[in-house]
């Protein structure tokens, strides 16, 4: 499961860079507001990845809260690092940043999903 992990992690990251590149670009940041849905949904799938990744990696089975957790919390600290480089001056910064917080928690669902399935079949197969 850590390997299939990993390489999730890198197709995530491969399409969040070339998503966000492409948008920076473009300026498609600040040409569409909800742009940054789809890297906060990515970034949620990739926390989450790298969470479920840490958690087999030590022996520990899969761990929901972790994974949800920690993509919250990465989020949080994005926000934060938005804040202090003045990147985001939005005049609806809260409702933004809490929208931008859930597509993180939403995109770490969607992962929570496919792990669940991922291993419900793989236990299938197997037995």
């Amino acid at each position: 499961m850590q390997r299939t992990l990993l390489f999730m992690q890198f197709a995530v990251v491969v399409a969040l860079a070339t998503l966000h590149i492409f948008a920076l670009e473009n300026d498609l940041y600040w040409k569409f507001q909800w742009f940054d849905l789809m890297t906060h949904f990515l970034g949620g799938m990739w926390a989450a990845l790298f969470f479920y990744w840490i958690g087999f990696s030590v022996g520990r089975a899969s761990n929901l809260l972790l994974a949800i957790g920690g993509a919250l919390l990465l989020g949080l600290m994005w926000e934060f690092f938005e804040l202090a480089a003045g990147i985001s001056n939005a005049p609806n910064y809260v409702s933004d940043t809490l929208i931008d917080l859930l597509m993180d928690v939403v995109g770490a669902m969607f992962v929570a999903i496919a792990v669940k399935s991922i291993l419900l079949v793989r236990r299938e197969y197997n037995s």
